[in-house]
């Protein structure tokens, strides 16, 4: 009865390396050869530095965008506060001479 697995005694094998490794990669036990993992990296590096391009630009547009939206709210407040005191002071300015007159009927 034949001896399997790690109780089998040690056999030098029949054919030479080169021809086993060539026999293996007709069967297909070792993967087939792809690009280089520098090219894969080369290209992953050139698309992380075209987005870090693009981000800039982006975060460029939205800088702009804010200092443009802040002036306008900023204008816009100005405008709401210079046509809220007129007629406030002019109410206020009212009052007091309508309170002056009292006074003055009072006394």
């Amino acid at each position: 009865m034949p001896v399997y697995g790690s109780k089998a005694p040690y056999a030098d094998p029949r054919d030479d390396e080169r021809l086993m490794k060539k026999k293996a990669r007709l069967q297909g036990h070792f993967p087939q050869v792809g690009p280089s993992s520098q090219e894969y990296l080369y290209k992953k590096f050139q698309q992380i530095g075209r987005g870090r391009d693009v981000s800039a630009v982006q975060q460029r547009r939205v800088a702009m965008d804010n200092r443009q939206n802040y002036e306008l709210e900023t204008e816009r407040m100005m405008s709401d506060l210079r046509r809220a005191r007129a007629p406030g002071f002019r109410g206020e300015g009212a009052r007091m001479m309508g309170a002056d007159q009292v006074a003055e009927q009072i006394a």
